[in-house]
């Protein structure tokens, strides 16, 4: 009895910090909206349009390659296509749960996934096809089967590359293959497992991360130029303009393999000026 009386409070206590985690999520979009509606120098209408419009830049920041999502999750999504401009209007954002909840499940799949082929022999026979363009290729993943084909495709193709990476030698990478995959293997996939962990925490978190997905969304449908910042985003981005701010010029970022790399020089910084970055 007691048991079942603390499962209770729990749910209840979860169902609660829900409830007012989405409170914060409306208030964001209210007020987005509203600044939108007051300051964009040309503001579009709140209508059907608007909600298509959204709710495909929205999806495509969330499952950018089409690795994550299958189809019955864009089933379940498709109900909002041309309801969000209503969720807007009403200020009702309970909506957002089923995207922070699929794609939590479809991340923690893609790690049990790539968890399993640390302990198969990777096959290279044969041929694959694989698409770098989930634009170009427009395929949708139907079930976990093709998902999980997906993950050891590119995998398998990461790891063949990063022996070409370590060794330029093209005909030692062919005579010594089989030995250079298998030594590579384990640290390729841990690394993937990395960037997949660090999705799920990423700026304080995945529940944080579609939110801002969403408000992002919202914002870049005006027109490209148009960006959602976080308090911590607004902040760098007004130190990166202010002159008094002391830097070399360099703003770094993580790329899909986890690794820091720099992504932008400041022209005329030190960094512009050294010339060998």
């Amino acid at each position: 009895m007691k048991k079942n009386i603390f499962t209770s409070i729990l749910f209840l206590l979860f169902i609660s910090l829900s409830a007012q985690s989405n409170d914060v999520f409306c208030e964001q979009v209210s007020a987005l909206q509203q600044l939108i509606k007051t300051e964009h120098y040309s503001p579009k209408p709140l209508n059907d349009s608007l909600s298509k419009g959204v709710y495909g830049l929205f999806l495509k920041t969330l499952d950018p390659d089409k690795e994550f999502f299958i189809s019955k999750d864009y089933d379940l999504f498709s109900s909002d296509t041309y309801e969000l401009d209503n969720y807007i209007q009403a200020g009702t954002c309970g909506f957002i749960d089923k995207y922070i909840e699929t794609l939590k499940e479809r991340i923690l799949n893609a790690k049990a996934i790539i968890e399993s082929l640390e302990k198969e022999t990777l096959d290279y026979s044969g041929r694959d096809t694989l698409y770098f363009d989930a634009d170009k290729s427009n395929k949708v993943l139907l079930d976990n089967t093709q998902t999980r084909r997906l993950w050891s495709k590119r995998l398998r193709y990461k790891i063949a590359t990063t022996a070409l990476e370590d060794d330029s030698i093209f005909d030692h990478v062919k005579a010594n293959f089989k030995t250079l995959v298998n030594n590579l293997k384990i640290k390729v996939l841990k690394r993937q497992l990395c960037v997949l962990d660090e999705m799920l925490l990423q700026n304080g978190g995945l529940e944080k991360f579609v939110k801002e997905s969403f408000l992002n969304a919202m914002a870049a449908y005006q027109d490209p130029n148009s960006t959602f910042f976080n308090l911590s985003e607004k902040k760098l981005f007004e130190d990166g303009l202010s002159a008094n701010q002391l830097s070399f010029g360099i703003n770094t970022e993580k790329n899909r393999d986890g690794d820091i790399v720099i992504a932008y020089i400041t022209p005329g910084s030190v960094a512009y000026e050294n010339g060998s970055f």
